[in-house]
């Protein structure tokens, strides 16, 4: 266990262990900023803005101290968000100087073109091999940035000036739901909450229950999978083979 804190005073950084053990970082922060860190196996990885350029920085696992990357400007007032993936793989988020959310690994900082509210900081997490950021937006709707795809606005209004919180570090096995006989929806909002992907959809003309009812699922409930796996669905078409509407009794 291991806790970051912005000292007072000096606004340098403080890495305090489980047993109290306390070290004191001689990196100043910025105004009205606070560290993230996140466990590994090899240790712990803390993220932090410089107060002396603005930047992200961080402190290693190995104790060692640096810029991030190729140099990431980050907003003022904001603080930055850190994940671990896949035992070892390292990203952060901030608001960037422009007011978009940028991630960064420890080679170099992208801009992924997701406008955030003015003040507010983004949230990351592990998941599905990669990583997901979650921020307020402008409109001050909840969006997510996922793995894989485009920024998705969950149409969450957010209460002005908040920031979202999400689990740094997701779990190395994930539970498949039992999806059986509720609706696709609800069936896929299940698969996505528990680290899992949505397979193919295969539609079932049988008539065997009302339209959108999921019927069976790739996978069997309550197995443990590697987060990201996807799970294939066949769902009710509610018609039958001639297109006509099922008399589901």
């Amino acid at each position: 266990m291991k806790i970051a804190v912005h000292g007072a005073g000096s606004d340098h950084l403080w890495l305090i262990s489980g047993g109290g053990t306390a070290r004191e970082i001689s990196v100043g922060l910025a105004a009205g900023t606070s560290p993230a860190i996140a466990a590994s196996p090899e240790g712990f990885t803390t993220a932090f803005v410089n107060a002396a350029d603005g930047t992200l920085w961080w402190v290693r696992n190995d104790g060692s101290v640096g810029q991030v990357g190729d140099g990431v400007a980050v907003a003022p007032g904001t603080s930055p968000a850190i994940a671990v993936a896949d035992g070892a793989r390292v990203e952060m988020a901030v608001r960037g100087a422009n007011g978009d959310l940028w991630v960064s690994d420890d080679d170099h900082g992208l801009d992924a073109g997701v406008p955030m509210l003015t003040g507010t900081s983004p949230a990351i997490a592990a998941a599905g091999g990669g990583f997901e950021e979650e921020v307020q937006a402008p409109s001050r709707d909840l969006v997510t940035d996922p793995a894989i795809g485009p920024a998705v606005n969950t149409s969450v209004l957010m209460a002005a000036g908040t920031s979202p919180a999400a689990p740094t570090t997701f779990p190395l096995q994930s539970l498949v739901p039992d999806v059986l006989s509720v609706d696709q929806s609800v069936a896929e909002d299940w698969i996505t909450d528990a680290g899992l992907t949505i397979g193919a959809i295969a539609p079932d003309n049988g008539c065997k229950a009302f339209a959108g009812t999921v019927l069976t699922q790739g996978i069997d409930p309550w197995m443990f999978v590697t987060p990201g796996t996807p799970v294939n669905l066949t769902v009710s078409t509610g018609k039958d083979a001639h297109d006509n509407p099922c008399i589901i009794k």
